[in-house]
């Protein structure tokens, strides 16, 4: 139900936007606009590894969790992993077209290219935008199941894993918001 709610979201929204934001005559994409701000994007195993449980779970010995905290997490990066599988799995179809528009050049190419390659940026920077917003949560829920004892190491490795996933997302008007 997620899914076909964001789904719908995205086809609604597209085509009013793109077609807003396109000018007149040669106002639509520009050479390499597809890959342009999304040159280097992550992998799906990039995102599905940013997964904080997850990360504590495989620090466990170093970070000396009990047993019952590790098996607490276990579940929780599960039920992370399963939440963000719709978002992952359309960022993956997103991506493969994007990397299938690279080195056109879209200013000669038909309007549906043009479209096309315009949708595919503006449905990118939704997901990466739905992902860090995920994250946000995930980071709530995971750090709500440490004990005080560990907290300070279990926010140090969230907040490298955080700044692991700033400098793999793409940069521009599709990157991290300032700040972030």
């Amino acid at each position: 139900m997620r899914t076909r709610l964001l789904a719908f979201v995205l086809l609604a929204t597209i085509p009013s936007l793109v077609l807003a934001q396109r000018g007149g005559r040669g106002g639509g994409a520009r050479s390499g606009g597809a890959g342009a701000s999304f040159s280097r994007l992550p992998t799906v195993s990039d995102l599905q590894d940013l997964n904080p449980a997850a990360r504590l779970v495989d620090r466990r010995k170093k970070l000396t969790l009990s047993d019952s905290l590790v098996d607490q997490l276990k579940a929780l990066a599960k039920t992370i992993k399963d939440r963000n599988a719709p978002a992952i799995a359309m960022y993956d179809s997103v991506r493969k077209r994007i990397r299938a528009q690279e080195g056109i050049d879209l200013t000669m190419a038909p309007m549906g290219a043009q479209l096309e390659a315009q949708q595919n940026q503006l449905g990118m920077r939704n997901l990466l935008a739905q992902l860090r917003a995920q994250r946000t949560q995930d980071i709530q829920e995971t750090l709500a199941l440490v004990p005080e004892a560990v907290r300070k190491p279990v926010e140090e490795l969230i907040t490298e894993q955080t700044k692991e996933m700033d400098e793999m997302m793409p940069r521009g008007r599709g990157g991290p918001p300032p700040g972030a």
